[in-house]
This record gives structure tokens, C-alpha cells and sequence, in this order.
């Protein structure tokens, strides 16, 4: 099948994107895929019990951006993104993908597209080759599939202009009163709440302890039993916990670059160094029950 007809169109901060021209080409698309908008909903003092019940992660947002659709499309063997508009445009993604990835149905991301940074976020799963993940898997499997994507299926050309990468999600705890989040259920089928800082500052007030744990990359410190660490994606999530003696016995004869499991402590605002792990986890959020 031939390739869609494109022309380069402006978004905005000087990006220009080649999209789509002919409606009759994407239309199917656009029917196919409209359906697995799952838009924010304004967080109210009326959803405070579910953040106590249930698990929550959190993504802050300093840019007034709205989540589009990043969708590898094997009817053309290319990758496009759909705009959250009232008439959406598609841009072709030069994006490589494995061809053997093609195999299937669509593939459907939540993500943002950032003209002001030049970066496409991707923040969620909604569709695996045609299986619709959004009502079968819960947040954190869904998180897995789009990093599987990343790095093993996916490759940026040059000529693009643009950076994907994943989001930054995080635990609950890490919410602060400053700007605008998204808040996350780790469950399936549900929409993300957005809560707007100076709206409704009960939101941290009531941030659970959440029984999860994260895989990190710590890096031994210039002073006595310090450890910097790294989520997976490279961000900072500052200087290590130590708290228990067992746990700094681990350390002292471990070697200068390690794998460890970290968990939030509330109490000092760190995350608190567990133990080690030789499990190999890049992009880091990966998320699993916290022994009890």
C-alpha cells in the first residue's frame, strides 16, 4: 500500500510536522482509535477516599499540554500522532520501528507531544497489536509494554527533530502544592484525575504511605555511607537512606555502582535503600508488591 499523502504544517514554537492531508485516508483511524480517550477529570474533595484505598501515581505537568495519541499503524508500516483536538490532525512520527513489530494490529500510546522541547512523552498503554490493554491490564503492566516498546522496537531518526522518552511518573507521595498533576490509578479502565496546585491542597495532605518499590541505581558518595540515586530514566531521586545497620553492612562492601531496591520514606521525605538487586531494569519505574 502506497504511503499517506502528507504536508508539512506548523504546531506551534516554530515545530513543523509533515501530516496527513487526506481525511479519507485516516478517517478509519481516527474511528478506530477515538474511542480510547480516556480524557482527565478535575480532581474533587469527593475522590479523597480512593487515594487512601487504592494505589496512585502522579505526573506534574509545567506545560499546558494535553495527552495526544502516539499510534503505530501496520496499515502503513509507520508511526503517526493524533492531537487532542475537536478535529484532530496526524502527524507521520519519523519514527523507525522493527518491522517485525508491524505483525498484529494497532498499537496505541497516551502521550504528549511538546513543541516548546521537541519531545514526545509516553505516559501510558491503551492498545498491544489490537488487544485493548486499557481494560485488561492495570496501570504498572501497561507502563511495562510502552518501555518494552522504547527500547526494543523503537529507533529515532535524526532528521525528526524530536526526542521520545517515557514520562515521569512517580509514587503519590512525591506530589507537591506547585503547578498541575495528573493522578494515576494502577488499575484498568479508569480515568486519570488532573488536580491544579492552589485548588485543593488536601490532596497532601492525605497522600498515603503506598506499598511499593522501586528498582534504582546507586552510586557510592564522596562521604561515609553515602549513596546518590537514579531512577532508571536517569532523573535524580536524590541521596539514599540508610537506616538500619544491616543495610549499611550491605553496603560497605558493595561495589562503587549498584542495583538496589528503594522504598519512600515519609517520615525523612528520601528513598530509603532496602536492599540489593541484580535485576536488570532500565526506564525505571518498575513497580512490584513490597514484602510484608
Amino acid at each position: 500500500m502506497s504511503a499517506p499523502t502528507v504536508k508539512i504544517q506548523g504546531w506551534a514554537d516554530d515545530l513543523r510536522l509533515p501530516c496527513l492531508t487526506k481525511t479519507a485516508e485516516y478517517a478509519e483511524l481516527i474511528n478506530t482509535v477515538e474511542h480510547l480517550r480516556r480524557p482527565p477529570l478535575p480532581f474533587q474533595s469527593k475522590h479523597l477516599p480512593a487515594l487512601k484505598r487504592d494505589t496512585w501515581f502522579v505526573l506534574q505537568r509545567k506545560e499546558k499540554t494535553r495527552p495526544g495519541l502516539l499510534v503505530i499503524w501496520p496499515q502503513y508500516r509507520c508511526c503517526v500522532y493524533i492531537s487532542n483536538e475537536r478535529r484532530p490532525r496526524v502527524a507521520l512520527m519519523r519514527l523507525r520501528v522493527d518491522p517485525q513489530f508491524y505483525g498484529g494490529g494497532l498499537t496505541v500510546f497516551g502521550a504528549t507531544l511538546s513543541s516548546r522541547s521537541r519531545r514526545i512523552s509516553v505516559e501510558d498503554t491503551y492498545m498491544w497489536k489490537g488487544r485493548r490493554v486499557i481494560d485488561d491490564d492495570v496501570f504498572a503492566k501497561r507502563w511495562a509494554l510502552a518501555v518494552q516498546w522504547i527500547e526494543h522496537y523503537c529507533l529515532l531518526e535524526e532528521l525528526s527533530g524530536l526526542s521520545v522518552e517515557m514520562a515521569n511518573w512517580q509514587p503519590l507521595e512525591t506530589l507537591r502544592p506547585v503547578d498541575a498533576w495528573d493522578l494515576q490509578p494502577n488499575d484498568t479502565g479508569r480515568s486519570r484525575y488532573t488536580w491544579i496546585a492552589g485548588r485543593d491542597t488536601q490532596v497532601v495532605a492525605v497522600a498515603p504511605v503506598v506499598p511499593l518499590v522501586l528498582i534504582a541505581l546507586a552510586e557510592r558518595d564522596t562521604g561515609p555511607e553515602q549513596w546518590s540515586l537514579k531512577a532508571g530514566d536517569g532523573s535524580s531521586l536524590g541521596r539514599g537512606l540508610v537506616r538500619t545497620l544491616a543495610t549499611s553492612d550491605m553496603l560497605r562492601s558493595a561495589k562503587h555502582v549498584i542495583r538496589v531496591i528503594v522504598g519512600w520514606n515519609p517520615d525523612f521525605m528520601k528513598w530509603e535503600i532496602k536492599e540489593l538487586t541484580e535485576r536488570q531494569v532500565t526506564h525505571g519505574i518498575e513497580i512490584f508488591e513490597a514484602s510484608k
